[in-house]
């Protein structure tokens, strides 16, 4: 039997002794200072009498065994909370500069490939018949996305409403099929379609102008 002792934390207010005196004063944990069934001497959950390492241990082996479902909930939980996601993100990107220089030197033959994809992809996406005003308002837009970084000191991003490699369908590299957004926003949306409503109707106003036959979408080898 292994015996590990964690005594709960420091409180003005004392921790029951007992499962039943935490449960008539409305506490969630107890901690009697004796070992549970598998030696922990650890605080205990006052719902089902468990201690605190046996659930960690559970939940650990309940873990290993359904990877999927991990991953499931975890998408889900990433998508229910995607602010603050992004905002701890952010967070840990401000304490770790060097991240994503050293990420992209250190694999700069996956970070090759992917630009040139992307390339291949916006090029093969761009109508042959654009104008020189065409031409120009595409570069307007680019400029507006670094205005605005700069002005702001938030990142912008130039999105394509449609995406270049979408899932379904594929946008066309033209000035009514662009948008700027910040950053995380453009991460959020990644190769989705847009959902809010002006955003739809401008696809649908000019759906023939802004759709090219789907593509296999393109591996961002950057992607979580």
């Amino acid at each position: 039997m292994n015996s590990e002792i964690h005594h709960p934390k420091k409180s003005s207010i004392p921790m029951p002794v007992s499962r039943a005196e935490a449960l008539s004063g409305g506490r969630q944990h107890y901690f009697t200072g004796k070992p549970c069934k598998h030696g922990h001497v650890e605080v205990r959950f006052v719902s089902s009498g468990e201690c605190m390492e046996c659930s960690r241990v559970r939940a650990q082996r309940w873990s290993t065994k359904n990877p999927d479902k991990i991953r499931t909930m975890r998408k889900a939980s990433a998508a229910r909370n995607a602010d603050k996601v992004t905002e701890r993100y952010n967070r840990w990107l401000a304490k770790n500069p060097e991240y994503h220089a050293n990420y992209r030197q250190q694999n700069s033959d996956k970070r090759a490939l992917y630009e040139a994809k992307r390339r291949s992809a916006k090029a093969a996406a761009m109508l042959g018949h654009l104008t020189e005003e065409q031409l120009e308002q595409i570069a307007a837009v680019y400029a507006e996305a670094k205005r605005l970084t700069e002005e702001t000191g938030v990142l912008h991003h130039v999105d394509h409403i449609i995406p270049l490699q979408g899932r379904d369908v594929s946008g066309l590299h033209v000035p009514w099929n662009l948008q700027v957004i910040t950053g995380s926003d453009n991460s959020r949306k990644g190769n989705r379609l847009p959902l809010d409503n002006q955003a739809l109707d401008a696809v649908q106003a000019r759906k023939d102008e802004m759709v090219a036959p789907p593509r296999k979408p393109v591996t961002n080898p950057y992607a979580a």
